[in-house]
């Protein structure tokens, strides 16, 4: 016997008028800012990098020594081991396990005979150190980044001779080809940036993102799980050399703002929000709409914090921030959390072919909370097709992989000029349940005709 789609969620996904297609609003509608509360980490300046947990990655100092630490809400700054023999350390990532990679070096700084290491947790709030080793012959390395499969990605070295690597579980690996791309950021999709480049690591081919007209060039600093790239463009104009742009298939780099000297990307999360820096000022560029200097966002019950960019930034998926900043005599990392933090449903992966991209994030799906259905990496002006259903059961399809099977809902879903799609104020509440949705598109620059996007499963709650 069929089941059926409980009718609590067919009523959101149309804005409670079942089977009546409404118009969908655009992705990038002015959304009001989150307000924040900041928690005092620790004494620090430096910010490498933050996982979904809030759990924080930097630079700090014991004594003369730069050595790495983890922070996280409820959890002080705390220094990270280094091996005997070993003097300083300096984190690059952190992924959702809390696994760590970086550097650490025997001299008094880590651009000395940087060695390329890993922090795994120890299960019992500390963490161990392990040395990566070096392709034979090199005698330095570095260990830039990770991602939630393990993969971590990075350089080695024999004085100007480099090589692009993969530390894998087997032994180091040599990335032929790509010696000129060392790697910057990686995704679950295994695909990493490096100067104005995507690189595949299934395939190891190089994607050059190019340039906008009227543009000298591009750096590409960060990648999402959509495969959307942060970064700058370039200019050889007075007092406009750089701006923050975004890149995002079929659409190219966007500016995000205007330009200057100093303007700088450093994160993005899944959703397309951009942590950047503008005249020397953290902004926050939202998905949904609007630039908002950071520092006006937060709200304390004691003084004023002021944020200061010049120590590197992170952001996540929950829109929380870590960035150095000063309140009174107080100085050093603070962790800023919405009042009401973001929750995105699970992501089941699954997607592809394509770079279709699927999030539902906001509330928790609780009576009273909403949340942000958005479909990203689609072809723009376009149709998708939203499919939802009870069961997971992932089918092979169209050279992807179907996972609401049976489906119960088929919606359309009308992309912008961006390649983008969204639903918002889908309410919460009438659980508790489970229902799986993924976004499918006609493609035909994919093999079979079809672009799939990953799958999410939407926990609803009483």
């Amino acid at each position: 016997m069929s089941r059926k789609l409980p009718a609590a969620l067919l009523l959101s996904l149309v804005g409670g008028l079942a089977f009546t297609l409404l118009p969908l609003a655009s992705p990038t509608r002015a959304q009001s800012p989150p307000v924040y509360h900041a928690e005092y980490l620790g004494a620090a300046v430096h910010v490498a990098a933050m996982n979904e947990s809030g759990l924080v990655v930097g630079t700090g100092s014991i004594g003369i020594y730069p050595r790495a630490w983890v922070a996280g809400p409820g959890k002080p700054l705390a220094y990270l081991p280094v091996p005997f023999g070993f003097l300083s350390s300096g984190p690059r990532d952190i992924n959702d396990q809390g696994v760590i990679v970086g550097v650490i070096s025997p001299y008094s700084t880590t651009a000395f005979y940087p060695q390329p290491a890993r922090w795994d947790p120890d299960g019992l709030g500390g963490y161990t150190v392990t040395l990566l080793l070096t392709l034979p012959g090199d005698n330095r390395g570095t260990a830039e980044a990770i991602n939630n499969l393990g993969d971590i990605v990075g350089t080695s070295n024999y004085q100007a001779n480099l090589h692009t690597v993969l530390y894998a579980p087997t032994g180091t690996v040599n990335l032929p080809g790509l010696a000129a791309w060392p790697p910057l950021a990686i995704n679950d999709q295994r695909v990493y940036v490096s100067g104005n480049a995507r690189i595949d690591l299934d395939t190891l081919l190089v994607e050059d993102l190019g340039v906008p007209p009227g543009y000298t060039g591009a750096q590409a600093w960060v990648i999402n799980a959509g495969g959307q790239v942060a970064g700058e463009l370039l200019l050889s104009g007075p007092g406009c050399s750089q701006q923050v742009a975004l890149y995002t298939d079929g659409l190219g780099w966007t500016p995000l703002a205007d330009c200057g000297t100093s303007d700088s990307c450093y994160d993005v999360n899944d959703q397309g929000d951009v942590l950047m820096q503008l005249a020397n000022v953290p902004w926050l560029h939202l998905s949904t709409g609007g630039n908002h200097r950071v520092e006006d966002l937060i709200v304390s019950d004691t003084g004023h914090w002021t944020v200061n960019t010049n120590y590197n930034m992170a952001l996540n998926n929950g829109r929380e921030l870590a960035l150095y900043a000063t309140n009174g005599g107080l100085s050093g990392i603070i962790l800023l959390t919405p009042e009401s933090n973001v929750v995105c449903q699970a992501d089941l992966g699954f997607g592809g072919p394509g770079s279709l991209q699927l999030s539902l994030c906001g509330g928790d799906l609780s009576t009273g909370t909403t949340a942000d259905l958005m479909l990203t990496g689609a072809l723009p002006n376009g149709l998708a097709w939203l499919l939802a259903g009870l069961v997971q059961q992932p089918t092979p399809f169209k050279g992807g992989t179907l996972v609401p099977v049976p489906f119960a809902l088929v919606m359309p879903l009308a992309t912008d000029g961006a390649g983008q799609a969204s639903i918002l104020g889908v309410p919460g509440g009438g659980g508790s349940y489970s229902v799986v949705l993924q976004a499918l598109q006609a493609d035909g620059a994919q093999p079979k005709g079809w672009a799939l996007s990953n799958a999410v499963r939407a926990d609803v709650l009483p």
